[in-house]
């Protein structure tokens, strides 16, 4: 049929070029009865009307969807035409519909032409689903260690593990709700790399549920389920991250309503799909938003937020801590408003918050302990953007300028558990940030100081800083040819930071005025960087200085300096090589000391035919520490070789497979004054593989 319909369309087209360009008034018409800005079900029924009933010399009617001549199923009925679609195999998505008239000369005559839209054999407007599953294996195929010195692993000679990873993120349409899924599961099969081995040990799962994420929404309405982040409130939920179910609805005139409820901590596993089953370690919070301009979102806003949270004493999966149960309620307001031309942006938050303390015997050990007092604190901050010059001209230099001015009290005591914050600390900066020509600066300006209530006991510390960032392309500051490669791009960065205490605490621990702190810190960081095609270079130096000053005088300066220089060259498209070059010297001013430190490493990646690989770097320190007499030196290596393949499919990005076999060699020497220790070398082979199954 298809090589007859392309013969048929191609006779088609020749005699459209040789028709009339109008047709006689009483040609036979068809007009679609089904709403073309809609989709279709796929075992659906179009219908057509005809303009009047159809005679003998009109011809035979022939209906093409798509590439497909279904003309063989139309039912016609006086001017009414039907055509079932079940069964057929058409394009989900965008489709056309094309009518003719087949006469008896030959000639085909185009009666009518519709958009069709058709949803997917699932009923979804678009799905479209990608499944990911890698498999790896990584161990140790033979090792040597010094002369006894402990095995690195403590597993032996030969080890072999194996992880498994895999996934799935897509997104599906229909019926005006569009939706985004992503899911990720890991599994290992030893102990120690499974997801939850520092939570349950043993009885951690080999295959564990990393993270999901169902994303849903249609205008004016989305809905969240799985791992999401929750909150834009600084001072009482800030981007709170956790497994839980989220929803906003979006009303008429400018309101926006939304809830959430969380896990008290990020968490992973089969356990709590939702997050929410445990009432007390769980975050809910409201939030009400409120556009006064609709038409321009930001310009004035109020938000609104309330949460009501309680949390376990049960850390985040990757995180190794001792916790405390915890309890807040608290509500906070944000106001943003700015001007119509986007010069300046002003953003205001107070909270007030109410946390709890509950009596934990887990951490009493049995002890009688005071219990904690709830308290209710308050947090502020403040932020004022203004661009003070935007398009302007130097000379003939464009020039921009932005003045930023922040300020933030956090009381002390202030807590919630939604967000990260320092209590009893106040906090004002200001930031400049501008360009003249290719030269970009920013500087800031703050200050900080803590024990707000003045407690006379506690150390009262006050923080000054300065930082001065710059950035210079010099080839565009000349106006000089992409080709003139010599000129580097220049940056610097300079930082001050001055912390003292105001007084010796009475009852506070000091017992010298020496131990209140005042510290001098200062760090410059210069860069120079030079890009080509055929390789790159940049030098960089860093001197870090802490002085600290003493209410006796004695001289405490510590001095850290480092230079560097790294080479990369493209030799080839096969072929990459790299050198590291590094100084450190520390010296210690108040002992007269000086530590020196000097290392240099290579890289090397040689591709030569298809999936192989060679890669191999070598590293070169050594330590003097004269104070010590202390002398080491230490060598580092690395070859690898590995060979991708493909099983049965050829993907785009590398290698479906691989296998690799790695060596390492470390050598260490160490000299205590006039003695050398004996040097400690050891070796391992290394060998596993990577399947990407799909």
């Amino acid at each position: 049929m298809a090589p007859v319909l392309a013969a048929a369309l191609s006779s088609l087209r020749l005699d459209a070029q040789a028709a009339p360009a109008e047709t006689p008034a009483d040609t036979l018409r068809i007009q679609a009865e089904w709403n073309v800005a809609r989709l279709q079900p796929r075992d659906g029924q179009l219908t057509f009307t005809m303009s009047r009933l159809p005679s003998a010399g009109d011809g035979q009617l022939v209906v093409v969807v798509g590439r497909s001549d279904l003309s063989a199923l139309l039912d016609v009925a006086g001017t009414r035409v039907r055509l079932p679609l079940y069964g057929q195999r058409l394009d989900a998505g965008e489709n056309e519909v094309r009518a003719y008239l087949a006469r008896t000369d030959g000639a085909w005559l185009e009666i009518g032409r519709f958009p069709l839209r058709l949803l997917d054999r699932a009923g979804f407007e678009s799905f479209a689903m990608r499944p990911k599953l890698d498999l790896q294996s990584s161990g140790q195929l033979h090792a040597h260690a010094a002369s006894g010195a402990p095995q690195a692993t403590g597993r032996g000679d030969t080890y072999q593990d194996l992880a498994l990873n895999g996934g799935l993120d897509g997104t599906l349409s229909r019926d005006g709700w569009n939706s985004t899924v992503q899911g990720l599961v890991a599994g290992a099969t030893r102990e120690q790399a499974r997801l939850r081995a520092a939570q349950l040990g043993p009885r951690a799962p080999e295959l564990d549920l990393a993270s999901y994420a169902i994303h849903l929404t249609r205008p004016g309405v989305g809905f969240d389920v799985g791992h999401l982040s929750i909150g834009d409130d600084r001072l009482l939920v800030n981007q709170f991250r956790s497994r839980g179910l989220s929803a906003s609805v979006t009303l008429p005139h400018g309101l926006q309503l939304g809830g959430a409820g969380t896990a008290g901590s990020e968490i992973v596993g089969w356990d709590d799909p939702f997050g929410i089953a445990r009432p007390s370690h769980r975050l809910v919070l409201g939030t009400i938003g409120f556009e006064a301009l609709p038409s321009h979102p930001g310009m004035l806003r109020l938000a609104l937020s309330t949460l009501d949270g309680s949390r376990q004493p049960t850390p985040s999966f990757q995180q190794g801590a001792v916790t405390d149960r915890e309890e807040s309620r608290g509500t906070g307001a944000q106001l943003i408003a700015g001007d119509p031309s986007g010069h300046a942006h002003l953003t205001l938050g107070i909270a007030r918050s109410r946390f709890t303390n509950p009596t934990d015997s887990a951490l009493s050990g049995g002890s009688t302990l005071v219990a904690v007092r709830p308290e209710s604190r308050s947090a502020r901050f403040g932020e004022l953007r203004v661009d003070v010059l935007r398009g302007a001209q130097i000379g003939p230099a464009p020039t921009t300028l932005a003045v930023t001015a922040r300020h933030q009290r956090v009381d002390p005591q202030y807590r919630s558990i939604g967000a990260a914050l320092q209590a009893d600390r106040d906090e004002d900066a200001i930031e400049t940030t501008g360009s003249i020509d290719a030269l970009q600066v920013q500087y800031s300006l703050g200050r900080a100081h803590d024990n707000l209530a003045r407690i006379s006991s506690l150390l009262t510390t006050r923080t000054r800083t300065h930082s001065l960032n710059a950035a210079l392309p010099i080839a565009q500051l000349l106006r000089s040819s992409p080709g003139a490669w010599w000129w580097p791009q220049a940056t610097a960065t300079w930082l001050v930071v001055d912390q003292r205490g105001d007084r010796v605490p009475p009852n506070g621990g000091f017992r010298l005025a020496s131990q209140v702190p005042n510290q001098h810190t200062r760090n410059l960081a210069t860069a120079l960087a030079w890009q080509r095609a055929a390789g790159s270079l940049s030098l960089h130096f860093n001197r870090a200085g802490v002085d600290n000053r003493p209410s006796d005088g004695t001289p405490t300066d510590l001095v850290t300096d480092v230079a560097g220089a790294t080479l990369a060259l493209t030799m080839s498209p096969a072929l990459t090589l790299s050198t590291d070059l590094s100084s450190e010297t520390v010296d210690d001013v108040a002992r007269g000391f000086r530590a020196h430190t000097r290392r240099i490493g290579t890289q090397a990646d040689w591709r030569p035919v298809g999936h192989t690989t060679f890669t191999g770097t070598l590293s070169l320190a050594g330590n003097e520490d004269p104070p010590a007499t202390r002398r080491a030196h230490n060598v580092d290596v690395q070859l690898e070789a590995s060979q991708g393949f493909n099983l049965y499919a050829r993907p785009r990005d590398g290698s479906q497979a691989r296998i690799f076999v790695r060596y390492t060699l470390s050598d260490a020497q160490l000299r205590l004054g006039q003695t050398l220790q004996p040097t400690l070398r050891q070796w391992a082979m290394n060998g596993g593989f990577s399947l990407r199954l799909f």
